[in-house]
C-alpha cells in the first residue's frame, strides 16, 4: 500500500515538471518584406529568444532594417509552408 502512494506520488510530481514549450526565433533581414526569414534557433525563455534575435541582426548590420519574431511552440505546418506557433511576441 505504502509502495502505491509513493509511486503515486512520484507520478503526480513529474507530471507537474513538464517543460514549458521552447521559444524559436525568427529574423527578416528586411522588415518590409517578411516572405525572406530564418529560423535562427530555440530557446527557453522570450527574453533568450529576444537577445538572440537582436544579436543576429547586429551581426549583419541589419539593426533598424531587419525585423525578428520569436514563437512559442512552434510547429512547421506544410499545408500552409510555413511556421505557426501558439504564440508569437517581437
Amino acid at each position: 500500500m505504502a509502495r502505491r502512494m509513493i509511486l503515486g506520488a512520484v507520478v503526480l510530481l513529474l507530471a507537474g515538471c513538464e517543460r514549458p514549450a521552447p521559444w524559436t526565433a525568427f529574423v527578416y533581414p528586411d522588415a518590409d518584406t517578411l516572405t525572406v526569414s530564418a529560423e535562427i534557433g530555440r530557446f527557453e525563455t522570450f527574453e533568450q529568444c529576444r537577445a538572440g534575435a537582436v544579436k543576429t541582426l547586429a551581426a549583419f548590420g541589419r539593426v533598424g532594417v531587419g525585423a525578428y519574431e520569436c514563437g512559442r511552440a512552434c510547429r512547421y505546418d506544410r499545408g500552409a509552408g510555413l511556421a505557426v506557433c501558439a504564440e508569437t511576441r517581437d
